[in-house]
Order: C-alpha cells, then structure tokens, then sequence
C-alpha cells in the first residue's frame, strides 16, 4: 500500500513537473512581466484593456454659506410725549416716523390736551387714512402697510389768532415687516463654455417654508426643500462672472451650505503598457521570442502602434492596420536590454479598440 502511494506521488510529482515546464509561472493582469520564466510561457490574463481616446469628468468643487430670512418680525417704537400744532399764522409742526417696510402697523396715543381748533390728522405715505376732530381720551388705529407716518393737526383755517394744538403722549409705533434678508455668492469661471453639468448639493441646517434662488438674475428654484437635496442649474447661463443668490419668500427662513459641482468633459489617450524586466542572466540567455495579444472590439477604425522602449530607446517599432482578432510580434536580442524593457501600444489617431491577453514567450 505504501509503495502504490509512493507511486502516486512520485507521479503526479511528474504530471505537475510537466505543466511547469509547458506553461510556465501563471497567470497575471497586464502589468510588469519578469524574466525568470525564460524559454517558457507567461500568459497575463485580464478583463479588455481599452485602447484609444477616451472621455471622462473633471469636477471642479465650490462651497457657499448662506443665511436667508423673511420671517415677519414686529418693532414697537416709543416716541414718548410730541405735539403737534397747525395754523394759517403759525408754523406746522407734524410727528413724522419712517416705519421701513412696514406690512402692518398700527399707531396709538393719549391726547391729553387739545383746543379743538382743527381736526386730528394720520397719514401714510402722504395717504389720509385718519380725519377726525378727538377729545382727550385714548386711540388705537390700525393703517395697514405703509412707509411715512405723519400725525398733524390740521390748519385752525379762520381762527387766526391761534394754531390747532393737539397735546399727545404714550405714542407708540408698532410695524410688522418682512426682513427679506438673503445671501449671493459670487464666482469667476474659466472657459465656462466647456462646463457640461451644474449640480448644486444643498445641507440645510434651517429649513423653514419656501427658498427662492436665482442665477445669474434667473429663476433656479422656487419652493420648499429637503434638508440635502440636489438641484441643476443650466449650464448655458453661466458667465466668466456669476452671481448665485440664496433668498427666502416670506414667512420662510433657511442656512446651511451649498456645494457646486461644475462638470467639464475631458479627452485622454489611453495606451497598453505592460514591463518586461529581464537580468543580465536571463538576457545572456535570451535568443528568441514572440509577443502577442487579441484586438476584441474595434471600437473606431485605424490604426496603432506597438513598440519596446528601455530608456530613451525604441528599440522595436510596428505600424498596424486596426482589426479584431490576433497579433503577434517577433522578437530577439536586438529588441530588449537587461533591466525594465517597456511594451507600448498607442492607437493612432482616433483609433480606439479593447485588448485582451498578453503572451510573452522568451
């Protein structure tokens, strides 16, 4: 029992001394082949390699931080103790108060002393909205959205030897008003006219009713949102100078930051490279041999190149007519140095295919 396993063993031994032997040290990717395996078969298996022009995305990255806000907010302004007095011989002396956006506002006040020589008067924005003759006594008007406030009496007419005179105190002011507080950014572009995509990714850290943003003076988004969203500006409305403006409709309040994405297409020559490094001992040895590789698909027509650099050196150079299938080159001493031999294959103009499977045979 011993000696048939002995057998076996001294057998399979064989089997796997011949498979060295034919088909050399294994399997690999394109990549560095080395000379140890000489006078055997180094066969790098992958998947297609492409050759040719290929394009692909380069991503410029910009940040903005933004801070909107048009939530209503309410101001009460005390302006104390005023009088007002108004009459043909005397001079005019109106309250007047600038309440800045003012969407509602309402004004009160004690009259304390007056002659009742005239009417008490409200205006806003040069608007009579309050006419009428007031006793002492306390008054609350509501004037609706306004800019100017003015109490005045009104002129005493024919009672010339006195003006109207209203003795007033405890005015108060209240105006309700929209902020409208918004943030731009600004941004310079190189050959904008080469940028293929914008995206915008919004972090929202307030989030609070309907963002307005606008680009370059355009509408871009109007409307609620999602504390990360992305949205897409169009490319084609991008100058060298650009204005992004980050705006909120009222009631609404948003900050966070945004992130722009500016994609451009890009073109770049792909080549096979593949090293094959060789000791002075595997070259001394060295006579004979073959490279090859299969053309999969050709993917535009042409032609390429298939060269062995060391150094500054080419030392073997092929033109190829471009079509599927196998190619195969010859090689000897003259076509490779000891040390790091580069094997170069360059498509020729828009020439573009995949290759598959490298065979070196030394």
């Amino acid at each position: 029992m011993a000696d048939e396993f002995t057998y076996f063993l001294i057998g399979g031994l064989a089997i796997l001394g011949i498979l060295f032997v034919i088909f050399g040290f294994g399997l690999g990717a394109f990549g560095s082949i080395t000379g140890n395996s000489i006078n055997y078969l180094d066969y790098y298996v992958g998947s297609p390699v492409f050759v040719g022009t290929a394009e692909f995305d380069t991503v410029e990255t910009l940040y903005a931080n933004f801070d909107a806000n048009n939530f209503i907010q309410t101001d009460a302004y005390n302006l104390g103790a005023r009088r007002t007095t108004s009459g043909l011989l005397f001079a005019t002396s109106p309250i007047i108060f600038d309440a800045v956006r003012s969407e509602h506002t309402l004004v009160s006040f004690d009259v304390v002393d007056t002659n009742r020589y005239g009417d008490l008067v409200i205006k806003l924005d040069g608007n009579v909205v309050v006419k009428e003759l007031m006793e002492i006594g306390h008054y609350e008007f509501a004037l609706g959205p306004g800019h100017v406030i003015e109490i005045v009496a009104e002129n005493s007419d024919w009672k010339i030897w006195a003006p109207a005179v209203y003795d007033l105190e405890n005015v108060m002011i209240v105006s309700n008003n929209y902020p409208r507080e918004f943030s731009t950014y600004t941004f310079d572009i190189e050959d904008h006219e080469d940028v293929r995509n914008v995206r915008v990714e919004m972090n929202l850290d307030r989030n609070a009713g309907s963002f307005l943003i606008t680009f370059n003076g355009d509408l871009a988004y109007d409307g609620a949102m999602n504390t990360r969203q992305n949205i897409y500006l169009d490319p084609s409305e991008l100058r060298e100078y650009n204005i992004l403006t980050f705006d909120a409709r009222e009631d609404s309040a948003f900050n966070g930051m945004a992130t722009i994405a500016l994609t451009r297409v890009a073109e770049e020559k792909k080549d096979l490279v593949a090293d094959i490094t060789l000791t002075d001992d595997e070259y001394g040895r060295f006579s004979t041999g073959t490279i090859s590789f299969d053309v999969v698909d050709v993917l535009t027509p042409g032609g390429y190149t298939v060269k062995i650099v060391s150094g500054n050196e080419i030392l073997k150079e092929e033109f190829v007519k471009l079509e599927q299938g196998y190619f195969l080159m010859n090689v000897d001493r003259e076509d490779l140095r000891p040390g790091v031999n580069t094997l170069i294959v360059t498509p020729i103009e828009d020439a573009a295919f995949t290759a598959q499977g490298l065979t070196v045979r030394l």
